[in-house]
């Protein structure tokens, strides 16, 4: 079985500190953290590279009203987490990424999928079957 017809089960959308402060993945934060990383083949450097990590924890770790709407964003020095407690989050933030990535490709090849011209046919004879000049 291919890796984009395989269904994954989305990972947990909240994080809950050892304080008891619960962070949420909102799609709006999700969305951030997804431009920052990049893209699926640099989703590896997020437990190796400090000033990737840094940016993510930045966007986790900011306040955000209740529409999502960031209203500042968070010192990097003045997180007061355990480094093992980071580290999780880390991998929590690269669980919600990966989903959100392969998630999209799968997407993306189901619709492609629908408009792969059949065996033997010729692109524009699909075009013409549609109404489209060719």
């Amino acid at each position: 079985m291919s890796i984009l017809t395989k269904d994954y089960q989305a990972p947990e959308p909240y994080f809950t500190l050892r304080d008891g402060r619960e962070i949420k993945m909102t799609f709006g934060l999700l969305n951030r953290l997804a431009r920052i990383s990049g893209n699926v083949e640099t989703l590896g450097l997020i437990m190796v590279d400090s000033d990737l990590q840094q940016a993510l924890l930045s966007q986790v770790f900011s306040t955000y009203d209740e529409k999502g709407r960031q209203i500042e964003v968070a010192d990097i020095d003045s997180i007061e987490a355990p480094m093992d407690e980071i580290l999780h989050i880390l991998a929590w933030v690269l669980e919600n990424l990966t989903y959100f990535f392969l998630r999209n490709l799968q997407n993306s090849a189901k619709i492609a999928q629908q408009y792969k011209p059949e065996e033997g046919e010729e692109l524009s004879s699909k075009l013409s079957k549609v109404g489209s000049k060719v």
